[in-house]
């Protein structure tokens, strides 16, 4: 019993010490600070380009957080690799759908898909009787049919990356239809953000 009373009493210690203000001070000098620099080193290139105006800059805040956490998780993470690899994988392919609406690149991912836009052909021409102008669109109609099917198929594009990044994040499994006979890590496919830990 004695041995019990001890080990209770040695935590309650240790809770105490951890709460003082001598211990708080000694953690902040040696252990907070130093994390602190290594985070603004880490961040500089995003932190030096933030602004708060465009969620561009929030996309590569959140695509540097995640490349951090996900080349940690795959090389020093003690989880078993079948779960672990699958976590590996979603968050680079978070990262990876960052890098898109960081650079707004969906209508080159619809070009390679359904070829290069035609060039515009737009004429600026007088209005008889004034001083205006109006802009007129020379380009074929076949031209035109193309362009639009491009920007068309452009928004798509960027609506499924946009619905498969939050449907990673916020995991698209319900884990109560899970086979409680199977073991959870091989039903599980890694999404969700929440169990992005180790």
């Amino acid at each position: 019993m004695k041995k019990y009373l001890e080990k209770i009493q040695d935590y309650f210690d240790s809770i105490w010490w951890h709460n003082h203000p001598i211990y708080l001070t000694y953690k902040t000098i040696t252990y907070d600070i130093p994390q602190f620099i290594r985070n603004m080193w880490y961040f500089r290139k995003p932190l030096y380009k933030f602004r708060w105006w465009d969620p561009h800059f929030t996309y590569e805040m959140l695509r540097y957080s995640l490349m951090n956490m996900v080349d940690n998780l795959e090389t020093k993470g003690i989880e078993v690799d079948y779960s672990r690899m699958k976590k590996v994988v979603m968050i680079r392919r978070c990262a990876e759908i960052l890098t898109h609406f960081k650079n707004d690149d969906f209508i080159d991912l619809a070009e390679a898909e359904l070829g290069e836009l035609p060039e515009s052909n737009f004429e600026f021409k007088k209005i008889e009787g004034t001083d205006h102008y109006e802009l007129l669109n020379l380009s074929s109609d076949e031209d035109q049919e193309k362009t639009t099917r491009i920007f068309e198929r452009s928004t798509e594009i960027e609506e499924q990356y946009w619905n498969e990044l939050w449907d990673i994040i916020k995991g698209n499994q319900d884990y109560k239809t899970f086979d409680p006979n199977v073991d959870f890590y091989k039903q599980f496919n890694g999404t969700g953000m929440r169990g992005w830990w180790d």
